[in-house]
Parts: structure tokens; sequence; C-alpha cells
């Protein structure tokens, strides 16, 4: 994990300051002319006027203290603009996270168990369509039908609370709950085809002991690993579904640095986003060894 963060801090950093433009028009604000006299104020302060690798070494160190540097165009430290919008980002991930894996290993089971019936052929077909579509067009037709049409839920927005949570959870998560249906489906049949399962079931265990005790746990180890890998793709859909739904999460913090040049809350959303993907991957590891203790003897 310390490795992965360190090359991924100095990738980052180095990507983000060799990039053409000036962050010291983002400080001083759009339009504003800075004389030679401001500029190399504004360069000392933010130690622009360093070398690459000095400016690293700045950040690295206020990295090791928690401190995420400053603001160029809010003039507020990142770890305040950051505060509230991690909050928020959590609250739809998690939201998220539950569509996945109550949908998709739902359906994905009730697809393997019913294998060739209509339902799995329902479930195949709908997963297949699902997962070629953008989650930006899921959005937009979520808006239309449930906020726009029937008014059931809020167009965009967080005031409404859980309410105002659903459809941008369901946005992010329905395509990824497509991918677990598929995967809980492959990963069950090929379970309840193995040597042991055959043997519960042939001492005269019932059928919801053999699939739940025996098939169903070892089954989800690849699910759980998935949901690891797909951690990240989640936190880089957010950014699109945020600005959809105009939720006030690091996705939208992030796609306002981007465009505005503000480089501080750039690395510190990124940062944030390594430092959760890599801590979800170790516990996702740790879970599956406890899951299936033969990962564990490896």
């Amino acid at each position: 994990m310390g490795f992965v963060l360190i090359g991924a801090s100095m990738v980052l950093f180095v990507c983000l300051f060799v990039l053409p433009g000036d962050p010291l028009q983002t400080v001083q604000g759009e339009g504003a002319r800075l004389d030679a006299a401001a500029r190399a104020t504004l360069a000392a302060r933010y130690h622009l006027d360093e070398s690459l690798p000095r400016q690293y070494g700045h950040y690295v160190a206020r990295l090791a203290r928690g401190d995420l540097g400053e603001s160029y165009r809010l003039r507020r430290p990142v770890n305040d603009v950051l505060g509230q919008r991690i909050a928020n980002t959590a609250k739809l991930a998690v939201g998220a996270l539950l569509v996945e894996v109550v949908v998709g290993a739902a359906a994905g089971a009730f697809s393997a168990l019913a294998r060739s019936s209509f339902v799995d052929v329902l479930v195949t077909v709908a997963t297949t369509a699902a997962i070629g579509v953008p989650v930006f067009v899921v959005g937009l037709l979520l808006q239309d039908v449930f906020a726009v049409r029937l008014h059931l839920l809020p167009l965009q927005g967080a005031r409404d609370g859980l309410r105002s949570l659903v459809l941008p959870a369901v946005t992010l998560g329905a395509i990824h709950s497509a991918m677990i249906a598929r995967l809980t489906r492959a990963s069950l049949l090929d379970v309840l085809g193995s040597d042991y399962v055959r043997t519960a079931a042939a001492k005269g265990l019932p059928p919801r002991t053999v699939v739940l005790n025996h098939a169903l746990r070892t089954s989800l180890t690849p699910i759980l690993t998935y949901v690891g890998a797909g951690f990240g793709g989640l936190l880089g859909g957010a950014a699109i579904v945020e600005t959809i739904f105009n939720w006030n999460g690091v996705g939208l913090a992030l796609v306002t640095a981007i465009s505005t040049q503000d480089n501080p809350i750039v690395i510190g959303v990124v940062t944030y986003a390594v430092v959760v993907f890599v801590t979800v991957n170790l516990v996702v590891d740790l879970a599956c060894a406890l899951l299936d203790p033969r990962i564990a003897l490896r």
C-alpha cells in the first residue's frame, strides 16, 4: 500500500505540473492581470518558483502531516474544501454498493438456480444490454422518468435526504450490478458442479443448505474481488453522476478543479481515491481469505 501511494502521488504530481497552463492565473482569478511582483509573490507562496523535485518534497512533507495544501482558486485548505464532499461521496458510494450487491447478486443467483429457464434468459439479456449503456444515459433516463414525468424523486441536489440519494445511487450502481449478476451466475454455476457440492447433496442435505452453506459462500470470492477491483471505477463514475445530479461530492469538486486548473484540489481528490482504493482492496483480500481458507494457505 505504501509503494502504491508513493508511486501514484509521484505520477500524478509530475503529470499535473508538466501540463501546459498557468496555475498562477487560477490563483489570481480569471481576467485578472498579474504584474511581475504579484507573480513572484504568489509563486513563492505556493513554491511554484522552485524545481519540480523540491515542489514534490514540500507536497510529501505536508501530506505526512495530513495537510493537502491550499486551493489556488478558493484560497482555503484542501482538507476544508473536501471535508463535507468526502462524506457526500461516501454516502453515494455506499448506496451504489448496496444496489450492486443486492440487485446484482440476487439476480445472478436466481439466474444460476433457474438455469435455462425464462428467468435465466431474461437476466442474461437484461444484463448484457445494461453493460453497454453509458452511465450518463442511465442517469438522464432515470431523471426524466422518476423526477420529471412521475415527480416521485428529486431531480438534483441533496436537500431531501435519502430521497435525493436514490437516483444517483441507482445510476452509479446499475451497470456494476449487471456485471455482478453475470459474475454471480457464472461463479455459482461453476461451484454447483463441483465435487464437494454434489457430495453434500448426495448425503441428503436440504437444497437450501447445500446452496447457502456450501455453494454460495465459495462463489462469493470472485464477486468480492470484482467489487474491490471495480471500486476505482466506481469513484471515477461518481464524477459523472455527481455532475448530472449536482451532488456536492469529490467527483464534482474534481471536475471543477480540472476545468480551473486548481492543482491542489486535483491532487487531494486523487490521493483520497487512491487511499480508498488500496484500502478496499486490502479488506477484500482479507475477506476472501476468510471465506475460502484455501486462499490463506497459498
